[in-house]
């Protein structure tokens, strides 16, 4: 007996809606069960055949429906683990995507765990953090505090001298298991606590120690600080690149488009314009929220809430749907490599700190002068041009000082081609 679909798999019930052969049927179907009087004998066949033949395509598609969903399962029964809860197994047959998503989520979750990694330059103490690891293997670690050992206290020295000879000398550590014998056996044979300047020697050199921890700590607070900006930068960059890709298919903006947009709405709302204006709309709407995201956030952090007029001057310093499509290019080029070149200074800060700087940041800023890119590349000659571009130090997209016509150019598909 063949099995019926179950109608659980959301995609796959969308691929059904759309099945040819259950499409052609219902339609067949409902030229066979059509109520109108029949003319002749052989339109009365036909409109059985119809229904026949709508009525075989139907359960084809169904069938097929059926074997896909069965498949479904089986293949979600194989990703399940061998130490799966058996209430979790039996949710496969009565509730398949709800697992088909968890086991989604599981495999593309990222796996934290805690971990230490030595400090140099401070022998026992560890920096303590958080190593994650993404479904495609790579790893990062984020630093939280650093634990020092307790230095055991070193031994005191105590020197015993002879009253009648003074380069008779007997010095003791005062962690010797028969310090107090050997002591009182001096004592008894007339020598003297050594008097003066420095009877006692504490041999401890945890100083510089204690200088290395504590300025690992303030530089971990300092990395800290750099991932904040980092994630800000991430989450700014994703949507700078949606803001980009909608300039480079072509949509409009400019004071005009940003007067005529009220008004569009209204229009799709009472749906007389076409869908390639209504498209235009959709697209200028999202860009319109990147820039009311963007403005807020050009505030230093801690310094208090916007005002109207530097909200109106934010708002003069990056992307609008008032300026024209080149003013919004060249203002998102500059945010996207001032943002990609603070990030890259916070990766090689890192990179610093636990390699070359051994728990400091000294030296750093002339390692990155030198080897770190600016923002924006200074183009004297369309060879060095060329050059940049095969180093990939400057890709389409980014903005660049054009020092021979003396401006601001963005490298564009056009200028690849015509160079």
């Amino acid at each position: 007996m063949a099995l019926r679909p179950t109608m659980q798999f959301q995609q796959l019930n969308r691929a059904f809606q759309t099945d040819p052969r259950r499409v052609l049927g219902q339609a067949l179907m409902q030229q066979g069960a059509s109520s109108a009087p029949v003319q002749s004998p052989l339109q009365g066949l036909g409109r059985l055949s119809s229904a026949l033949v709508g009525a075989y395509l139907q359960r084809k598609a169904s069938d097929r429906l059926a074997e896909q969903e069965t498949a479904a399962r089986d293949a979600i029964t194989a990703a399940l683990p061998a130490n799966v809860n058996p209430a979790i197994a039996g949710l496969v047959q009565t509730q398949p995507d709800a697992v088909s998503n968890a086991l989604t989520q599981a495999a593309f979750a990222r796996n934290s765990e805690l971990v230490t990694q030595p400090l140099e330059g401070a022998p026992g103490a560890v920096v303590i953090g958080t190593q994650t690891t993404g479904p495609l293997g790579d790893q990062s670690f984020t630093p939280s505090s650093v634990y020092t050992p307790q230095t055991p206290r070193k031994p005191d020295v105590i020197t015993f001298q002879n009253p009648g000879n003074a380069a008779d000398q007997v010095s003791l550590l005062t962690n010797d298991p028969e310090f107090t014998s050997k002591a009182q056996d001096l004592l008894n044979k007339n020598y003297v606590r050594r008097q003066g300047s420095a009877p006692t020697v504490s041999i401890d050199q945890t100083g510089e120690e204690t200088i290395v921890v504590e300025s690992a700590k303030s530089g971990i607070k300092r990395l800290d600080e750099d991932m904040d900006k980092f994630e800000a930068n991430i989450e700014l960059l994703n949507r700078l690149d949606v803001a980009r890709d909608l300039l480079a298919d072509g949509m409009e903006t400019g004071p005009i488009q940003n007067l005529l947009m009220p008004f569009r709405k209204i229009g799709v709302d009472l749906n007389l314009l076409s869908e390639d204006t209504a498209d235009q709309l959709t697209n200028q709407e999202v860009f319109s929220a990147i820039s009311n995201y963007l403005i807020p956030r050009m505030r230093a952090k801690g310094s208090g809430a916007t005002s109207d007029a530097e909200g109106a001057a934010f708002a003069r310093a990056t992307i609008t749907m008032d300026k024209n499509p080149r003013s919004n290019q060249m203002i998102l080029a500059g945010m996207r490599q001032l943002a990609i070149r603070q990030n890259t200074l916070i990766r090689e800060k890192e990179k610093w700190f636990y390699g070359q700087g051994k728990g400091t940041f000294k030296g750093f800023g002339d390692w990155a002068d030198e080897n770190v890119p600016p923002a924006f590349q200074r183009i004297e000659s369309d060879e060095q041009l060329t050059n940049a571009i095969q180093q990939g130090t400057i890709s389409v997209g980014d903005a660049f000082y054009d020092a021979k016509n003396r401006r601001y150019e963005i490298l564009t598909e056009e200028m690849l081609r015509d160079g």
